[in-house]
């Protein structure tokens, strides 16, 4: 193994090892305030830190099983319908169904199929690509 790969690999497993024991250290002094929550009567607290400490180290626990780095969210769907539901609370209010159904599709599009979303606007715009403009400056 070269010297580089073997350096860096040992820098990996070092971080690993570091973010696995804090990951632990963490999930430890959460359920040690649930418990206090719990102890002083604190029912909304606890039952809130509970439901949030079920999901709050999933993307962590994946990486820490597989090695695997996942976004924010671990589903492409849910990904999708976060960013379609932004777009349109901004851009879509009191339109139609229909109207909010092109423009998911166009959303969709934009974001998943690039050459699609391409052509679609050379067509619209009627770009040809019979030329190319080139700029240059002459001193």
């Amino acid at each position: 193994m070269p010297r580089a790969l073997a350096r860096g690999y040992l820098l990996y497993a070092v971080s690993y090892k570091n973010y696995h024991c804090r990951f632990h250290t963490s999930k430890f002094e959460i359920k040690e305030l649930i418990q206090t929550f719990r102890e002083k009567g604190y029912k909304h607290g606890t039952s809130y830190l509970e439901n949030l400490s079920n999901r709050l180290f999933t993307n962590i626990e994946l990486w820490l099983k597989t090695g695997v780095i996942a976004p924010k969210t671990t589903s492409l769907l849910e990904r999708l319908f976060r960013e379609i539901g932004r777009r349109l609370k901004r851009i879509a209010w009191g339109w139609s169904d229909k109207a909010v159904t092109n423009i998911s599709k166009m959303i969709m599009i934009r974001q998943y199929s690039r050459d699609k979303w391409e052509k679609y606007w050379k067509e619209k715009l009627g770009i040809k690509g019979y030329f190319n403009i080139e700029s240059s400056v002459v001193s």
